[in-house]
């Protein structure tokens, strides 16, 4: 595998100012037009330097991501910390241009390890939120689009269930479900039961309310009528037996 070359003052000058905090990066950009904001060029890019890592909390090690990116971890000095963007996580990937602009994610050639860092660096870096509630548009914001479509064919749930197994993430837990994954009748069955199943409680109980705050009012509406009896029926959960007492109770909304 052939070395990377050795960064030159103005690109490790770059790398520098862009691996700083928000608020002290800001006072190193100067306007691009269209909206976009670029590295101010600095006449002695050498000196230059050494000022953005004494801002930064730099003990006197060279950044040169570009050559040795290092994982995120508890001794990372203070500038190098994440911010609230991908960047961080580009540049420790070594996905940066030899002008110390954002590069390519060159998923390819990384390993699984990789991939699954990326997705828990969106959700718990960038996202700040409960991963069941991650959309397609989050990847496709924060430059993860080509992740998704070529390595999970654009399901943001194969994404998580990946890179949070521990959590045992069922579709129908994301913020959207396929259209097409309620019209198998085992997926229906297996919803319902998980349902009864979380609740804890005995099936006859289970209440409408309990199917929207589960983030199953689709498969209620859609496929039950908005009927309890007709979800835990098909189930398995009750019997005939149990219709009369179920269909009495208001708040079924039985028709």
């Amino acid at each position: 595998m052939p070395q990377r070359r050795a960064a030159d003052p103005h690109t490790r000058y770059n790398a520098a100012v862009l691996a700083l905090p928000r608020a002290l990066r800001d006072r190193f950009l100067e306007d691009a037009g269209r909206g976009t904001r670029r590295v101010i060029r600095p006449d002695d890019p050498v000196s230059a330097l050494q000022e953005v890592l004494r801002l930064g909390g730099n003990t006197g090690e060279a950044i040169d991501r570009h050559q040795q990116p290092k994982p995120i971890t508890e001794s990372t000095p203070h500038f190098m910390q994440p911010t609230d963007t991908m960047d961080y996580f580009w540049r420790m990937q070594g996905w940066v241009n030899e002008d110390g602009t954002l590069a390519g994610a060159n998923w390819a050639d990384s390993p699984e390890s990789t991939r699954i860092a990326a997705v828990r660096f969106l959700v718990e870096k960038v996202l700040k939120k409960d991963p069941r509630g991650v959309t397609a548009r989050d990847f496709s914001s924060n430059r993860l689009w080509g992740l998704l479509k070529c390595y999970y064919q654009g399901s943001p749930y194969a994404a998580i269930s990946e890179a949070f197994q521990e959590l045992d993430i069922r579709e129908w837990e994301m913020a959207t479900t396929p259209r097409s994954f309620f019209k198998s009748a085992d997926n229906r069955v297996a919803a319902v039961r998980w349902l009864v199943g979380k609740l804890g409680i005995d099936p006859r109980d289970i209440a409408r309310e309990d199917f929207y705050s589960n983030r199953l009012s689709g498969l209620f509406t859609h496929h039950y009528n908005s009927s309890p009896y007709g979800a835990l029926l098909e189930a398995g959960l009750v019997g005939a037996e149990d219709e009369h007492m179920m269909r009495s109770r208001r708040y079924f909304g039985w028709r």
